[in-house]
């Protein structure tokens, strides 16, 4: 029984980690698109779960995006056990 639960777990986890490559992919492709940005370029923000938009800072965002990854590549290496996230 135990051997099971192991088994979905490694898939589970596999799947978690698929997720987070994904996800840190589209926060490293922000963050070029970002910083290719013009210094007074107008960047905005969307609100969670809604389709509202707010003029936010390109320098606001950037650190926004650059604290984000590091989150999810402290997350990665946690789950991992490897610093190559």
């Amino acid at each position: 029984m135990s051997t099971t639960y192991s088994v979905h777990d490694e898939a589970g986890r596999k799947e978690m980690i698929q997720e987070m490559d994904v996800k840190k992919h589209e926060m490293e492709v922000l963050q070029v698109e970002l910083k290719s940005l013009k210094p007074g370029a107008r960047v905005y923000r969307q609100q969670p779960n809604s389709n509202i938009f707010f003029c936010s800072d390109r320098e606001k965002e950037l650190a926004s995006c650059k604290k984000i990854l590091n989150e999810m590549r402290e997350k990665c290496e946690a789950v991992t056990g490897d610093d190559k996230c």
